[in-house]
C-alpha cells in the first residue's frame, strides 16, 4: 500500500497527503492489496488541511485545553485554542472536546490540496453545585456539637469544568437569569447532567457589547443564579463576585481595550466561581400574616433575633418570639428552632416594677420578679425593669427567704408601665442558746451551738429573711406587739400556723408614718415592734430596753424594716433559765440559774423572799432533802418544783 501511493504521488504528481479509499472507507497505509482483490476499483483521495480556534461563543475569546475529533484522529490545541486538523477531501463531523464534555459539533469542509480557516464557537455549559460549609473553630477544627447540631451555609459554585465539580457535591434546584440585548433577562432553566445541575445558555440573545455603557464586557458578568426557593435556607448572592453586577465597572474600565472574558477566565483557571450561598433560617410571623426569614448565623440568639425584627420594622416596642404559644427566652439559641414551627413574633411591653417596703415605700433590692418567661432582680433602688408580651400575665415576686407572691397585670406594648409593689412584712422570731461567740460566728457555725446545755441563757434575735435562721435554732411561742393605728398597742401571735418561726404582721393594721420628700414624717411603725414570748416556768424574758430597733430608728430614721430586708438579724432579749421553788407559805418563786447556779447560793436568796420564817429553810427535790449546798440548780431546770420546808433549829 505504501509503495502504490508513493507511484501515484509520482506518476500524477500529487500531493504527497493523500489517501485511499475503498467502498467509501479510508485503508490503513499497512494494509495488503490482496483484500481488496477482485473488488471495486480503489479511490485516490487527497488530503485537506484546515487550520482551526477555538473561540468562545460570547467573546470570542481563544480557549484552552481543547482538542478536536474528526473521525479516529484527534487534534490537540495549543494555548490560543488552536490546532491544525488533516482529513481527506470532503465534508467531515469535528467534535470540539474540553475534557470529556463535549463543547460543540461541526460540518467542515476540507479542500483537496487546499488549506482553510474556520472557527469553533463553544457553547456556554455550566454546572451548578452546592456544598455544605462545615462548621469550624478559628483554628480550622471541625465543631463538636453537643445535641442538635447548627446547621451551616450550603455554598453554591458554578464552573464550566464537569472534572470540577466534587464528587460528594448536591445538586441545585433552580434557574440561572441571563441578561439579553434588548435590556431584559431570560430565565434558562437547570438540567440534570453528571448528577449535578447544568445548563447551556442562549447566546444568540445575550448581549454582547450591544450597549454603549458595556462596551466590551463579557455578558457573563451579568449572569445570576437563583436557586428554588426552600422553606428553611434564604438565598444570598455573594457580592461581589466575577459572576455578579457588581463588578460591571471596574470590568467596563478594563476591558475597553482588551477583551475581557468571564468564560474564558473561568476555563483557564478551571476552578469553580462561588456565586453565593443557602444560609439557614427560620420563619417568623407577625400578628398581620406577614412573615419574615431570620438568619440563624446572623442572628445566633432570640435575643438578638427579636433586636433585628424590632430595628428592620423601625418598631417603637420590641418583639418577642413564641413557638408553639410558648415564649423564648432571649439567651436560647434559634438554630434550635430550624426546621420546625413557624415562630409567632409578639410585641413586648416595658413594665417598670418598684420594690418597696408597705410602711415607708423604702426601695428593696433583690427582690426576684418573674413575667412570663421573663426575670429580673430589682437593684439597689428597688427598681426591676421586665419585657413582656401584650397581654394578661401573673407578676410573680419573692425577696430573699420570703414566700413567694403573685398578682395579676396586664401589659399595653404601646407604653411603658411603672409599678409599685409593696413587700409585706414577714418577720422570723427564734431563740439561739447564747455562746461567747457573735451572732455571725452563731450563723456560720451552728455546730458551735451546745445542745447538751439545757439550761443555758437564749438569745431571742428576729428577722425578716428565712435564711439568716441558724439551722439549729430553736422556735418560740409569743406574741409581737406593734401599734395601731389609733396607737394602741396590738399584738400578733407567733410563730406563723403555716410557717415555722414567722410572724405576718397586718401592716394595713399598723400606725405608718407619711412620708415628705422622700423621709419619714413619722417614725418607722417597726421601730415600736416587741417582742414577748409565751409565760414560761422554765425560763423568764428579759427584753433589751429600749430596743436596738427604737435606737436604731432614733438615730438614723429611715425605714426599719428595709434595714431588716437587707442587714443581719437584730437581738430583741433572752430567756434566762429558772426553776420554780414553792415557799413554806405556798407562793411561788422563780430562782435564776445564772444568778444562783448552786443550792448554797439561792438559800440566801430565799430567806430574803420568806423573811417570817426563822427555822433554817431546807429544800426539797423530787421528795428528797438537798443537804449538799454544792447541788447545781441547773439539775432541777425543767424538772418538778422544788419546794422548801422549815425545819426545827437543833
Amino acid at each position: 500500500m505504501e509503495r502504490v501511493a508513493g507511484t501515484l504521488g509520482r506518476d500524477r504528481d500529487l500531493h504527497p497527503k493523500f489517501c485511499l479509499q475503498h467502498d467509501g472507507a479510508v485503508l490503513d497505509r499497512g494494509h495488503g492489496l490482496h483484500h481488496v482483490h477482485g473488488g471495486p476499483a480503489i479511490k485516490a483521495v487527497l488530503y485537506g488541511e484546515v487550520r482551526a480556534q477555538a473561540l468562545t461563543r460570547c467573546c470570542g475569546a481563544h480557549a484552552e485545553g481543547v482538542s478536536f475529533e474528526i473521525q479516529d484522529r484527534t487534534f490537540t490545541a495549543d494555548e490560543q485554542g488552536r490546532a491544525v486538523l488533516e482529513a481527506p477531501s470532503g465534508s467531515h463531523d469535528v467534535l470540539m472536546r474540553r475534557g470529556r464534555d463535549r463543547l460543540d459539533v461541526k460540518v467542515v469542509k476540507f479542500l483537496p490540496n487546499q488549506g482553510t480557516e474556520d472557527e469553533f464557537q463553544m457553547d456556554l455549559c455550566f454546572y451548578i453545585y452546592s456544598e455544605a460549609t462545615p462548621a469550624r473553630t478559628e483554628n480550622g477544627n471541625p465543631v463538636q456539637m453537643k445535641g442538635q447540631p447548627k446547621p451551616q451555609a450550603r455554598r453554591v459554585w458554578i464552573t464550566p469544568t464537569p472534572d470540577a465539580v466534587p464528587k460528594d457535591a448536591v445538586p441545585v434546584r433552580g434557574a440561572v437569569y441571563v441578561p439579553c440585548n434588548d435590556g431584559s433577562e431570560e430565565q434558562v432553566q437547570l438540567f440534570s447532567s453528571n448528577a449535578v445541575q447544568a445548563c447551556r445558555l442562549p447566546l444568540e440573545r445575550m448581549r454582547a457589547g450591544g450597549f454603549d455603557a458595556l462596551k466590551g464586557v463579557c455578558p457573563l458578568y451579568g449572569l445570576r443564579i437563583e436557586p428554588v426557593l426552600e422553606r428553611d435556607y434564604l438565598w444570598h448572592a455573594d457580592k461581589p463576585t466575577p459572576m455578579s453586577d457588581v463588578t460591571l465597572a471596574a470590568h467596563v474600565v478594563a476591558s475597553t481595550t482588551v477583551t475581557d472574558c468571564a468564560f474564558q477566565k473561568m476555563l483557564k483557571e478551571s476552578k469553580p466561581v462561588l456565586v453565593g450561598a443557602m444560609r439557614p433560617v427560620v420563619l417568623v410571623r407577625f400578628p398581620d400574616l406577614n412573615v419574615l426569614h431570620v438568619d440563624i448565623l446572623d442572628y445566633p440568639t432570640v435575643e438578638a433575633a427579636s433586636q433585628y425584627l424590632t430595628k428592620h420594622l423601625q418598631a417603637d416596642v420590641p418583639f418577642g418570639l413564641q413557638l408553639d404559644g410558648r415564649l423564648l427566652d432571649g439567651a436560647d439559641e434559634l438554630h434550635l428552632c430550624h426546621r420546625g414551627s413557624m415562630l409567632e413574633a409578639v410585641a413586648l411591653g416595658r413594665v417598670d416594677a418598684r420594690f418597696q417596703t408597705c410602711c415607708c415605700r423604702a426601695p428593696v433590692a433583690n427582690v426576684d420578679v418573674q413575667v412570663a418567661h421573663f426575670t429580673a432582680k430589682s437593684n439597689a433602688n428597688g427598681q426591676a425593669v421586665l419585657i413582656a408580651p401584650q397581654g394578661f400575665h401573673v407578676l410573680g415576686w419573692n425577696h430573699p427567704g420570703s414566700p413567694y407572691k403573685e398578682m395579676p397585670l396586664n401589659v399595653e406594648a404601646s407604653m411603658e408601665q411603672r409599678l409599685d409593689v409593696p413587700i409585706e412584712p414577714w418577720l422570723y422570731v427564734y431563740a439561739v442558746k447564747m455562746t461567747s461567740k457573735t451572732w455571725l460566728d452563731v450563723y456560720c457555725d451552728a455546730v458551735a451551738l451546745d445542745e447538751d446545755a439545757s439550761s443555758q441563757e437564749q438569745q431571742v434575735w428576729i428577722c425578716s429573711d428565712r435564711r439568716q435562721v441558724p439551722e439549729k435554732a430553736e422556735p418560740i411561742r409569743g406574741f409581737v406587739h406593734y401599734q395601731g393605728h389609733d396607737g394602741v398597742e396590738e399584738k400578733e401571735e407567733f410563730p406563723c400556723v403555716n410557717h415555722e418561726f414567722a410572724v405576718k404582721l397586718p401592716i394595713e393594721g399598723m400606725h405608718t408614718g407619711g412620708v415628705h420628700q422622700g423621709r419619714t414624717a413619722a417614725p418607722c411603725p417597726f421601730a415600736s415592734i416587741r417582742v414577748e414570748p409565751a409565760k414560761n416556768t422554765d425560763y423568764v424574758w428579759h427584753p433589751i430596753n429600749p430596743s436596738t430597733l427604737a435606737n436604731r430608728t432614733g438615730m438614723q430614721g429611715g425605714c426599719e424594716l428595709a434595714r431588716l430586708l437587707h442587714n443581719r438579724p437584730v437581738e430583741m432579749g433572752t430567756l434566762r433559765p429558772v426553776v420554780q421553788v414553792q415557799g413554806p407559805n405556798g407562793r411561788m418563786v422563780q430562782v435564776d440559774i445564772q444568778d444562783y447556779p448552786t443550792v448554797g447560793d439561792a438559800r440566801s436568796m430565799l430567806h430574803k423572799e420568806f423573811p417570817g420564817f426563822k427555822e433554817p429553810l431546807s429544800l426539797q427535790f423530787n421528795g428528797r432533802l438537798i443537804e449538799d449546798d454544792s447541788f447545781r440548780l441547773s439539775q432541777a431546770h425543767g424538772g418538778v418544783t422544788i419546794t422548801t420546808v422549815a425545819m426545827p433549829s437543833r
